[in-house]
């Protein structure tokens, strides 16, 4: 049964997600997870960084692909991170052409906290995901997403929704609540 996402959202909330006053969330493929988890472990203990396109609706950002991206920054990179500007570059190109934009980031955190480093804060874009991905004991992983907010400047965390598939999404306004949605109110934990 596909209903529009406005719709979708509330009868999520009404199923146990926690968080209805918070208007902005990502929806993810659950396998685009798996390629986000993927990338963290291997580049451990190194952080891992990549892009996230796909398409927005209303305040929502959907998720139809991630683009791994190496990380070239300077000096240590177990607590820092720099996206390869050639592969943002053609990363903002491509999607231009094919109808989709740049609509966040991922990098992990790997042995470190769960939240955005003051750093993170610094060299966030304004109106994009920021995916954070940390490396916990156990072999987990746990998947996070926060948005820029001005005043004051700070990340503040995003609901996170889950699809069942990578493909592309059933358009940008609807989703298959009765096989897809999985609330999530604020991470996933990967094992």
């Amino acid at each position: 049964m596909r209903l529009q996402l406005e719709r979708c959202r509330r009868n999520l909330c009404v199923q146990g997600c926690s968080r209805t006053d918070r208007p902005m969330a990502l929806l993810i493929p659950y396998l685009c997870t798996a390629r986000l988890e993927r990338s963290a472990r291997d580049e451990y203990p190194l952080e891992c960084c990549g892009i996230l396109v796909g398409r927005r609706n209303g305040d929502d950002h959907i998720v139809q692909s991630v683009v791994q991206a190496v990380n070239i920054a300077e000096g240590d990179r177990r607590s820092a991170y720099q996206l390869d500007w050639t592969r943002l570059w053609s990363t903002l190109r491509n999607s231009k052409a094919e109808g989709t934009e740049v609509i966040g980031f991922y990098h992990s955190h790997p042995d470190g906290a769960s939240t955005p480093s003051r750093r993170d804060v610094t060299a966030a874009w304004p109106d994009r995901s920021y995916v954070l991905l940390t490396l916990i004991e156990r072999g987990g992983v746990h998947l996070s997403s926060w948005r820029l907010r001005w005043s004051p400047r700070r990340l503040e965390r995003e609901d996170v929704l889950y699809a069942g598939s990578c493909e592309t999404l059933p358009g940008v306004a609807s989703w298959d609540v009765s096989t897809s949605c999985k609330p999530a109110p604020h991470s996933l934990l990967i094992a």
